[in-house]
């Protein structure tokens, strides 16, 4: 028989308790020593083992324990914990299972079986696990926590939501669980309490860096962009909170470049890969922050090794075919084949709907599909469109997976006869959806942009599919039957081979614009005042190539003391100024001869930037379309270069109707030519300028009352069509 070991047990109990881990556990193994199967000196010395990373030992130690003592639970209990945090969730699952046997009350062991299910891929079952945790002991908290992770797991947020509330109650010292109801809320689609949980847990815990993360992550998705910077501006002056591993340091830095810090979101993002050089999320976010910064042949690397690394993820092939648009080495059939290959891997089988049936309506029945029915340039364009529809002849449905309503949202819901909110729909639900309204025709107006549902334009649900407006591309859909452009953009004859859409010529321009009702007065020509000609671009930096940086380099070369003035939010971010300030010096133009302009929130005053451009410069391959528009509607003239694709050919297409098609360039020098041409006469240029609102006023881009009725026509006819062919 083994002796009296309780003094020296309780000794190393105390030094364990006190921190003394090297004195604890000496005395652990003294008392083993004495008596091998000692119970506590086993879970003791094994909980001892896994604080200080010895796992193995921890496990080898427990086992003992449960062999020699089966009938006791917390050893049971202990080892499925080791066993768990070894990443060995099955022998876990029956440890935990062998504790309940003995004692079914023990609430840790419910909670750890929980968990142990989900590790293993079980979330149903771990959400049973952890209610009858809240169960046996509903005045813990670990089990109403616990619950709420678990319910989060299978997409059930408002049960998360009083699960973590009820939690908080109970202790609501603890910062972890402000934390989880904030992730509660914004799985609920609540973004504003949920920046109020992560603000609150900030406060009380800066050092529990997912909140900042997530907080940061949560004001970009409410376009909250100055409150993301001066959290960004925070985490930067406290480096003790900048994660340095995982998925953590991944979403910092996709956090980062949507704020526009890119130089900072670049670093983390390579630190992230160097870590785990795999991960196709990571290399697609860190394409996204260089594409900002312009670095767009780069980007196209990162954005195609993700694709090898998740080749059936269609948001990262999404975004690797809208980068083809900035590319001029790469022929139109290649893009062509790019996105039918993103058909033929996203799309899928169309799910199970019943026959449409009987769809001889009153009124032809018009779907919009968009995310884009807010404060975007997508609405300067579509309303026009929308308010000219004839509402005795027609019937609006609006599908729209619109993430944050702000003002033009409610104005834009008003003029559509049936708003369905489909930001909560799976594409499933979204088709059926369609299905059920019985619509003659759906136009998608997003392509394969941002929060896009194109998918399931691919199940054909309606006669007549439609692509227009949001996209400068086909979609590569076999569906997709028409694709509303001008002979502007696509001259007869072309594009026949390089879309799966039929191209549908509307008169004059595919475009109308709506002015925004904020914009100031046209200025006077600035150069008279400065006595030097200030060329500007106020498009996105991607669209400067190398080869538009030559040329307007040019330009700056060929009229003497000229300066140029760029404005785009990705020159928020310190590195990338510095970038093309070098990029520019390269080519001989000195600093000073530049001005880099960030973002700009208030719309008079980003619009009142051009108070201070006498000239804009169109980028190319890529041309601009809003800030073309914004520019002429300012007074501004612009110079643009004719491409061979669409997109590069929609500044001819606004040019010509303001009878400015002498300052649409057939070749490159030409292009500089121009610009320096019409910077050459400064009274020539003053004219230009005044008249030049009201020549837009009075032109077809304008022209509110065009688009509709037309548009009312061809759908009509389209239909007609189609319900023919059908027989």
């Amino acid at each position: 028989m083994p002796g009296d070991q309780s003094e020296t047990l309780d000794e190393a109990t105390a030094h364990h308790q006190r921190g003394e881990l090297s004195e604890a556990e000496g005395l652990y193994q003294q008392v083993l020593a004495s008596d091998p199967d000692h119970p506590l000196a086993l879970g003791n010395y094994a909980a001892l083992a896994q604080a200080t990373d010895r796992g193995e030992l921890a496990i080898e130690l427990l086992k003992r324990g449960v062999t020699a003592h089966p009938e006791l639970g917390f050893l049971h209990l202990n080892l499925g914990e080791v066993q768990r945090l070894a990443g060995d969730c099955a022998a876990a699952m029956v440890s935990f299972q062998r504790a309940l046997a003995i004692d079914d009350t023990l609430s840790v062991a419910h909670i750890g079986l929980g968990y142990a299910l989900r590790d293993c891929g079980r979330a149903t079952e771990a959400v049973e696990s952890l209610r009858q945790a809240v169960v046996v002991a509903p005045e813990r908290f670990e089990g109403h926590n616990g619950l709420g992770l678990m319910l989060l797991a299978v997409d059930r947020a408002d049960e998360a939501v009083a699960a973590f509330s009820q939690a908080l109650t109970l202790a609501p010292t603890r910062a972890h669980l402000r934390f989880n109801l904030a992730n509660a809320y914004r799985a609920q689609g609540d973004l504003e309490r949920a920046c109020e949980g992560y603000r609150d847990v900030v406060s009380r815990e800066p050092q529990l860096t997912e909140a900042s993360v997530n907080l940061l992550i949560t004001l970009q998705e409410l376009e909250r962009f100055d409150d993301a910077v001066a959290v960004v501006a925070a985490l930067e002056s406290a480096a003790l909170v900048i994660p340095e591993v995982g998925q953590e340091l991944l979403n910092l830095g996709n956090a980062l470049q949507q704020a526009g810090r890119l130089g900072p979101a670049e670093r983390c993002l390579m630190r992230y890969l160097e870590q785990a050089p795999a991960s196709a999320d990571g290399h697609a976010t860190l394409a996204n922050a260089l594409k900002k910064q312009g670095r767009v042949s780069e980007a196209m690397a990162h954005y195609r090794t993700a694709l090898r690394r998740d080749p059936d993820n269609p948001w990262v092939h999404a975004n690797l075919l809208q980068a083809l648009s900035y590319q001029s080495d790469i022929s139109a059939e290649e893009v062509f084949a790019e996105h039918c290959s993103w058909a033929e891997r996203h799309v899928g089988a169309a799910p199970p709907l019943s026959s449409s049936g009987h769809r001889d309506h009153q009124r032809l029945r018009i779907g919009y599909l968009s995310p884009d029915f807010r404060a975007h340039s997508v609405s300067f364009f579509f309303e026009p469109l929308l308010g000219g529809h004839d509402r005795d002849r027609v019937e609006l449905y609006a599908y729209a997976e619109v993430r944050q309503p702000d003002e033009i949202t409610e104005r834009l819901r008003g003029q559509f006869d049936h708003w369905r909110d489909t930001t909560n729909l799976s594409d499933e639900l979204l088709a059926r959806q369609i299905h059920d309204d019985q619509v003659d025709v759906l136009v998608d107006l997003a392509g394969h942009t941002g929060n896009s549902r194109l998918r399931v334009m691919g199940w054909r649900l309606a006669p007549v599919q439609i692509s227009y407006l949001g996209y400068p591309n086909t979609t590569g859909l076999s569906t997709m039957d028409y694709r509303l452009v001008d002979e502007h953009t696509d001259p007869p004859g072309t594009g026949t081979a390089t879309h799966t859409e039929t191209l549908l010529r509307l008169p004059e321009c595919f475009l109308c614009y709506q002015p925004s009702a904020a914009a100031p007065a046209v200025a006077p020509l600035p150069a008279q005042a400065r006595g030097q000609v200030t060329f500007g671009s106020f498009n996105a930096l991607p669209k400067v190539t190398d080869a538009v940086l030559g040329r307007w380099a040019q330009i700056l070369a060929g009229v003497s003391s000229s300066r140029l003035l760029l404005k785009s939010p990705s020159f928020e971010d310190k590195a990338t100024r510095q970038r093309y300030q070098g990029l520019f010096a390269d080519h001989g133009i000195e600093p000073g001869r530049l001005e880099l302009r960030g973002f700009v929130a208030d719309e008079a005053a980003h619009l009142g930037c051009y108070s201070e451009v006498d000239i804009g410069l169109d980028p190319f391959p890529y041309n601009g379309t809003t800030t073309t528009c914004e520019a002429l509607w300012m007074g501004v003239p612009v110079i643009t270069l004719s491409g061979s694709r669409h997109a590069g050919r929609v500044g001819v297409s606004l040019l010509s109707q303001v009878d400015f098609g002498h300052l649409c360039a057939s070749d490159d020098e030409r292009y500089v030519a121009l610009a320096v041409e019409l910077a050459s006469n400064l009274t020539e240029l003053a004219t230009l300028r005044a008249g030049l609102r009201e020549r837009m006023r009075a032109s077809p881009l304008c022209d509110a009352a065009r688009l509709g009725p037309y548009c009312d026509e061809l759908f009509a006819e389209l239909v007609a069509q189609a319900k023919l062919a059908e027989g």
